[in-house]
């Protein structure tokens, strides 16, 4: 399956990846189930990964939810309010279970904004965003000293 923003596998790993670390794959999707149910992309999803009554350990294994406590670095949900594919509900449930963890996470609402964003002043903000996240936590990385 083609990834997008939404669909595709973060690799979350420790800041400058300490010795030892193991990366963990944290999918940012919306849960499995909420696309079958509430996307454009249901009939899409039997195709992959069949019904949700029919493959439940499927749609779990690739829920963010159930991988919401293996989250390790800092991580920023950006989201479009009006995403038909990937339903907006998804990045609300993944932020509040990572809030309740005390993770450090930030989640960005684009209004207007579908599963690509298309107006340019919201893309120059949302690359704005991630540029001023990635200076933060990469320069905060770099100072904490090897372990």
């Amino acid at each position: 399956m083609r990834g997008n923003a939404q669909l595709a596998r973060l690799i979350v790993e420790p800041p400058l990846e300490r010795e030892g670390a193991v990366k963990e794959i944290v999918y940012a999707a919306a849960p499995r189930t909420d696309e079958f149910y509430l996307s454009d992309a249901g009939e899409f999803m039997i195709e992959y990964w069949k019904r949700p009554w029919e493959n439940v350990d499927g749609y779990a294994s690739h829920s963010p939810l159930t991988f919401a406590a293996h989250v390790t670095t800092p991580l920023l949900i950006q989201h479009g309010e009006n995403d038909r594919r990937v339903p907006i509900a998804g990045a609300w449930k993944f932020y509040r279970a990572l809030k309740a963890l005390g993770k450090t996470v930030d989640l960005d609402i684009y209004p207007r904004g579908g599963h690509v964003l298309f107006e340019p002043v919201q893309e120059r903000e949302q690359m704005r965003r991630n540029l001023e996240w990635f200076q933060r936590w990469l320069r905060s990385a770099a100072a904490q000293p090897p372990l």
